[in-house]
């Protein structure tokens, strides 16, 4: 069986996702959110589904008391902590309406929407003690992939730190694709940051609703991994919402990121930033794609968007596209970019003082980095994540 010949699962929203797969076909660099990757070099090896039970492996090394967790192996919850309540997902979970849109221009979270039987509701109605940490851990021996349909909902006045890990064994193989819905009610707050470390091809597709005066915070982080492509949405709907949006990437050898993202203000009065940086070496690439959407009539909106680059080696590549779509004209927007290399003076201040090139590259690529790092508010977050970049 391979893509095309997929069959839709019994949610009312199935066969709509797998129309609109169908519709707009595998993704070529005629797609704009795919301008820059290649599916056919990353994706192809891996469509035929995984059809087998999951495969046990030691978890030991991944349970940590300081977070709540839930640790799915190849799509199956295997792990959930006693705080966390974690349920199948019923026809009135998803409303294709929604998010049809998005769906055209992601054939592959179509097509995992339309086709996983790993769906699943994890609902927070009362602030947890601790953040929870969300583990897709990756054991697949063959190339084969895995999809997962998962939904958060914060209710009203709640707030929740959430950090998703995108993981794998030792000589792993296959592709994990994994579509994130969340619902951020009114008054909560919501600070979700997404970790790709699998030495595999990882698929993150992530929306958010953000209700009036609710918070959505947002991070794609990519740590020595080898494929991670994530693509995100958040949709701002109610008055005085707001959300910050952050990516890192550090990549090396032949390392590949791709965060294509769009956030829509699609109600007066609410605001966002984005931050993305990458530092690229060897005979890697990073690519942002990013889009600032201002509905018609939306006013008062404040939107700040940046990418930076730095290159350490001749053949790393940096594609950026920052974009503004607006449709008001009482709005403060704003977006850049900048792509460059370090400078022989600052390597000389270090080579001066007696510290050598490649530590002088480790210091200047750790400040370039901290920006982005200290906007995660959460410090056990914070210091999680900064250790997967800087051991």
């Amino acid at each position: 069986m391979s893509f095309i010949d997929a069959n839709p699962t019994e949610f009312p929203w199935a066969k709509e996702a797998l129309r609109s797969f169908q519709e707009s076909g595998l993704p070529t660099h005629k797609n704009e959110a795919w301008k820059y990757t290649s599916y056919q070099k990353f994706l192809s090896p891996y469509e035929k589904p995984f059809q087998g039970e999951s495969i046990e492996s030691d978890l030991s090394v991944f349970k940590d008391a300081r977070v709540e967790q839930i640790i799915f192996v190849n799509g199956v919850p295997r792990f959930i902590s006693d705080q966390v309540r974690v349920a199948e997902v019923d026809e009135t979970a998803l409303d294709f309406n929604d998010f049809s849109d998005y769906l055209s221009s992601e054939p592959f979270a179509s097509y995992t929407l339309a086709t996983s039987r790993h769906n699943y509701f994890i609902s927070i109605g009362r602030p947890l003690d601790k953040p929870l940490e969300v583990i897709h851990l990756n054991t697949l021996k063959t190339s084969e992939h895995v999809g997962i349909n998962l939904i958060y909902s914060a209710h009203p006045n709640v707030s929740l730190d959430i950090l998703e890990k995108f993981e794998s064994v030792p000589n792993a193989k296959g592709q994990l694709t994994v579509n994130t819905f969340v619902k951020a009610q009114e008054n909560s707050i919501v600070r979700h940051y997404q970790l790709g470390r699998a030495q595999t091809a990882t698929l993150a597709h992530t929306m958010a609703w953000v209700s009036q005066k609710a918070q959505y915070h947002h991070g794609f982080f990519h740590a020595k991994g080898d494929f991670f492509r994530g693509a995100l949405e958040i949709r701002l709907e109610g008055h005085r919402a707001q959300t910050k949006s952050l990516g890192l990437y550090h990549l090396a050898e032949k390392g590949h990121f791709d965060a294509a993202t769009k956030i829509a203000h699609n109600h007066y009065e609410t605001f966002s930033e984005q931050l993305y940086k990458g530092i690229l070496r060897d005979q890697s690439r990073g690519i942002f794609n990013g889009l600032i959407y201002v509905a018609k009539d939306s006013q008062k909106i404040q939107s700040k968007q940046l990418n930076k680059n730095l290159i350490l080696s001749k053949g790393a590549q940096a594609n950026s596209r920052p974009q503004l779509k607006i449709f008001a004209d009482d709005v403060q927007c704003a977006h850049g970019s900048t792509t460059g290399e370090l400078s022989d003076e600052e390597l000389f201040y270090f080579l001066a003082r007696g510290i050598s090139k490649d530590r002088a590259k480790e210091l200047l690529s750790k400040a370039f980095s901290n920006d982005v790092l200290l906007k995660i508010e959460n410090p056990l977050l914070q210091k999680k994540i900064s250790e997967c970049y800087f051991d």
